[in-house]
C-alpha cells in the first residue's frame, strides 16, 4: 500500500510492475494536489513507465484522497485488498466506522482495538465487517449502543446490544446500558466478557435458552447481586462472576445436569469442586464436607473474606483461587492438600501466616507473590515441595520454619531471599469426631508450639453437632497449641429435619398475591428446599388439597395435575420425614387451579417501531356461580394476565372499566332451553410495550411469513377470587424491525 506523503522506499518491484534499482525512491511531496500529481506522472514518463502503469497509478492517488482525519484515527493491516483495524487514536464519542479506509474494504476488527476506551459513547458498525475479535469493546464504561447495519451478514444489533447474526449469541452488552436487561430466548451464549465492568445495569434476566456463560462474562459487574442458573447451562467460564462485590447468592436449577449450588455457592454437580464463592460473603467461610478441589478464581476478587476453613479431603486450590482478597488474614490449610495453583493467593496483602502441610508436593509460581502483610511461613514434614517459579515476594521479609530433616527449598528459596531459616519446637494437634459417622472434625497436624489453629466440626447429613469434649459449643474455634500437644472430640447427634426454602410451584401459569394459579389439566411441579438439601435421609409426601397425596419420596420435587373439575383454592402442604430419628416438619401452602376460560377470540399486535403501542383483543366466556346480575360485579378487580403483560380493572355498575391499560366488559347471557348461562368477557389491552415478555414465547423480532409460526400463549384471568385460564395456540407473522400479529 502507498503511503499518503512522502516517498515510497526500497520497492523491490513498483506498482506498474516496473523493475527498478533498490536505491531508488519516488518523491510524493503532496498526494492530494494535482501538480504533486503530475510530478509523478513526469518523474514515471522519463522512466519509461506506460499508460497503463498511468491509470493504475491514477486509480491509486484517488484512494489516497480520502480525508486524513477519518484514516488517521485508525491503524490497520491490509490482507488481500481488505482492511482489518488494529488500533484506535480517535476521540470516540458517536463512532462510525467507515466500510473502507485506503479504497479498501474494512472487513473486521481485531481484538482489544477499543478496550477501556470510556469516551466511547456509541458505535456504528457497516455491513462490510464479519470479524470483531475478542474484547474488541470491553471496558468501554460510557457505551450506550451499538447499531448494526441490517446488511451485515455476521452481526446484529436489538435494543443496542451487539450480537451474532441469527442472535444465538450475545457478543457485547454496553457497558452504560441501565436498569434491568432481559436476554432474548433465541440466546444459547453468552459470550466472553459481554457484560464484563456493566456497572449501571441492576440485574440480568438469563431465559432457558442460554447453555453457555464464556469467561470473565460478568466480571465486574458491580450491582449483580442474585444469580440463577437453569437446567440448560452446561458451561460456564472461568472468572464468570468475579469482581462482583454485591453477589451474594447463585442459585441452580436442581435439574441441572452439570452443576449445582448449596448455600448460595457454585459447585460441580456432585459437589467436589468448589466452582465461585459469592464475591459479596462476608466474614469467615466454611468450606463444606465432600470438596475435594477449589476451581480456578473460586474465590478471586472476593473482598470482604477473613477467613477461610478447609475440610480434609482438600487435595488442590486451583490458580488465582483466592486472588487479591484483600482482607483474608487467616487460611487454614488441610492435610490431605497435595496442591497449590499458580497465584492462588497473590496480593492477599492482609496474609500474616502459612502453615504448608506435609502432603504438599507442589506450590505454583506466584502462589504467595505480592502477600506483602505475610511474617512467617512455616513448612510442615521432611521432604520439601516443588515449587514454580517466584512463589513468595521477592521482598517479603518472612521468617521460614521446617521441621527437622528438611534440608533444601528451590533457587533461593522461591523468592523469600530475606528469610531465615530456622528450626522450630512442633508439637501435634488430634481432632477426632464421635461417632464417626456422625461428622468430621479437622484441624489436625502439626504446628508451632503456642500458634493458634481453627479447628472445625462439620455434621454429616442428618446430623449436628453438639459440644467439644471440653464442653465448648462452638463449631468452629480456635486453639492455641500447646507444648506436647493436644486432642479435642467433636460430639454429633442426630438432626431434626427444617424447611430451608417454602414449598410452592415452579412453573405456574402466574402469580396472584404470592399465591400461584395453574392450568387445569397441566402437570405442574411442586418443590421444596430443605435446609439440608444433600441430607440422603429425608423423605417427601405431598398433600395436594384435592383429595390426592403422593407417595413417600427421596426427591424433593413432585408432578401433580388438576383435573378440569376440581377447579378452585386448595390448601396443600408437604411433610419432610428423618429416616434415622424419625422426625418430621410440614409447611402448608396454597394453590389455585384456574377454571376453564373459554376463548372466542385471542389477537396480539406489537409494534416494533414505537413503544407503547403494542395491544390485544380477548373475547372469553367463562362461569361465575351464584352471579347472575352485573349489579353484583359493581368494585369487583379483574386482573388479565396475557403472557406476563398483566393489567388490572375495577368494574362499575354496568360491568365495565377503563383504564391506563386497556378496557374491560363483562356481560351475562341468560340460560335458554338448548344453552347454559355464562358470562362474556371482552377486554382490550393498549398502550403497552410487551415485545420482551411476549417474545419468551416465540413473538420475536423477525420475518414470519403467512401463515406464520406457532405460538403458545398463556392467558390467565381473575374475577374477584375466581381464577379462569387458558393455554391456546396461535400464528404468529411479523416482519423484521417493523410488526408482528399474532391470532
Amino acid at each position: 500500500m502507498l503511503p499518503r506523503c512522502g516517498r515510497l522506499a526500497n520497492y523491490n518491484e513498483n506498482p506498474f510492475g516496473e523493475a527498478h534499482d533498490d536505491n531508488e525512491f519516488l518523491s510524493v511531496r503532496d498526494c492530494t494536489r494535482t501538480p504533486g500529481r503530475l510530478m509523478i506522472y513526469r518523474t514515471l514518463a522519463r522512466r519509461g513507465v506506460g499508460r497503463a502503469g498511468l491509470a493504475m497509478l491514477t486509480a491509486l492517488l484517488v484512494a489516497l484522497q480520502l480525508p486524513v482525519s477519518v484514516q488517521a484515527q485508525y491503524t490497520y493491516v491490509t490482507n488481500s485488498s481488505a482492511i482489518t483495524i488494529t488500533g484506535y487514536t480517535g476521540a470516540g464519542g458517536a463512532l462510525v466506522i467507515s466500510n473502507s479506509l485506503s479504497g479498501l474494504t474494512v472487513v473486521g476488527i481485531n481484538d482489544a482495538v477499543f478496550q477501556n476506551l470510556s469516551s466511547l459513547t456509541s458505535v456504528t458498525i457497516p455491513s462490510s465487517i464479519t470479524h470483531i475479535g475478542q474484547n474488541a469493546f470491553a471496558g468501554c464504561i460510557n457505551l450506550t449502543a451499538f447499531t448494526l447495519d441490517p446488511g451485515n451478514p455476521a452481526y446484529s444489533s436489538l435494543d443496542g446490544v451487539l450480537f451474532n447474526k441469527d442472535q444465538t449469541t450475545l457478543l457485547q452488552c454496553p457497558g452504560a446500558k441501565t436498569g434491568s436487561y432481559r436476554i432474548p430466548s433465541t440466546v444459547t451464549n453468552v459470550g466472553n466478557a459481554a457484560f464484563q465492568y456493566c456497572a449501571n445495569l441492576t440485574g440480568v434476566i438469563i431465559p432457558p435458552s442460554v447453555t453457555t456463560i464464556g469467561s470473565v462474562a460478568f466480571e465486574y459487574f458491580r450491582k449483580l447481586v442474585v444469580v440463577t442458573i437453569s437446567a440448560n447451562v452446561t458451561n460456564i467460564g472461568a472468572f464468570a462472576f468475579d469482581g462482583c462485590d454485591l453477589l451474594t447468592t447463585i442459585t441452580v436449577d436442581p435439574g441441572n445436569p452439570v452443576y449445582s449450588s448449596r448455600n448460595g455457592v457454585l459447585f460441580n454437580k456432585d459437589q467436589t469442586t468448589l466452582l465461585q464463592c459469592p464475591g459479596g460473603r462476608t466474614g469467615h467461610f466454611i468450606i463444606p464436607n465432600g470438596v475435594r478441589s477449589i476451581g480456578e478464581g473460586a474465590f478471586g476478587w472476593d473482598r470482604y473474606l477473613n477467613s477461610v476453613t478447609f475440610p480434609e479431603g482438600v487435595t488442590n486450590i486451583g490458580s488465582r483461587a483466592f486472588m487479591d482478597c484483600y482482607l483474608l488474614t487467616d487460611v487454614s490449610l488441610p492435610n490431605s492438600l497435595t496442591t497449590i495453583g499458580d497465584e492462588a493467593f497473590i496480593e492477599c496483602l492482609h496474609l500474616t501466616n502459612v502453615t504448608i502441610p506435609a502432603g504438599v508436593t507442589n506450590i505454583g509460581s506466584g502462589a504467595f507473590e505480592n502477600c506483602a502483610g505475610l511474617t512467617g511461613v512455616h513448612f510442615v514434614g521432611s521432604t520439601p515441595p516443588g515449587f514454580g517459579g517466584n512463589v513468595f515476594l521477592a521482598d517479603t521479609n518472612a521468617t521460614a520454619y521446617y521441621l527437622p530433616g528438611v534440608t533444601s527449598f528451590g533457587a533461593t528459596y522461591a523468592g523469600l531471599s530475606t528469610a531465615t531459616w530456622t528450626g522450630a519446637p512442633y508439637a501435634i494437634l488430634t481432632v477426632l469426631a464421635a461417632p464417626a459417622n456422625g461428622g468430621t472434625a479437622s484441624g489436625s497436624g502439626t504446628y508451632l508450639i503456642s500458634s493458634n489453629v481453627q479447628i472445625l466440626a462439620t455434621p454429616n447429613p442428618g446430623w449436628m453437632f453438639t459440644r467439644w469434649n471440653d464442653s465448648n459449643n462452638h463449631s468452629t474455634r480456635t486453639i492455641n497449641v500447646p507444648t506436647g500437644g493436644a486432642t479435642y472430640t467433636a460430639n454429633f447427634g442426630i438432626e431434626l429435619p427444617a424447611i430451608g426454602t417454602a414449598p410452592g410451584i415452579t412453573n405456574g401459569l402466574l402469580q396472584v398475591n404470592h399465591i400461584p394459579v395453574v392450568l387445569p389439566g397441566a402437570i405442574n411441579y411442586f418443590a421444596v428446599q430443605p435446609r439440608d438439601p444433600a441430607d440422603p435421609n429425608l423423605w417427601y409426601r405431598w398433600n395436594f388439597g384435592d383429595g390426592s397425596t403422593s407417595s413417600w419420596s427421596t426427591a424433593s420435587t413432585v408432578a401433580h395435575s388438576y383435573s378440569s373439575s376440581n377447579c378452585g383454592v386448595h390448601a396443600s402442604s408437604v411433610i419432610i420425614s428423618n429416616a434415622l430419628s424419625a422426625q418430621t416438619v410440614s409447611s402448608n401452602f396454597v394453590v389455585t387451579a384456574a377454571c376453564a376460560l373459554m376463548l372466542t377470540k385471542l389477537q396480539l399486535s406489537l409494534s416494533f417501531i414505537r413503544t407503547n403501542t403494542d395491544g390485544c383483543q380477548l373475547n372469553g366466556k367463562l362461569a361465575l356461580p351464584g352471579t347472575t346480575n352485573v349489579n353484583q360485579l359493581t368494585g369487583t378487580i379483574v386482573l388479565v394476565d396475557v403472557g406476563d403483560a398483566q393489567v388490572a380493572f375495577t368494574l362499575d355498575a354496568k360491568g365495565r372499566s377503563v383504564s391506563g391499560g386497556g378496557t374491560c366488559r363483562l356481560t351475562y347471557t341468560k340460560p335458554t332451553r338448548t344453552k347454559s348461562s355464562y358470562w362474556t368477557a371482552t377486554i382490550a389491552l393498549s398502550k403497552g410495550t410487551w415485545r420482551n415478555l411476549w417474545g419468551r414465547y416465540g413473538m420475536d423480532d423477525a420475518t414470519h411469513k403467512s401463515p406464520g409460526i406457532s405460538v403458545r400463549m398463556p392467558v390467565g384471568m381473575l374475577v374477584g377470587a375466581e381464577a379462569f385460564a387458558a393455554d391456546p395456540n396461535l400464528h404468529y407473522v411479523a416482519t423484521l424491525h417493523k410488526t408482528g400479529l399474532a391470532k
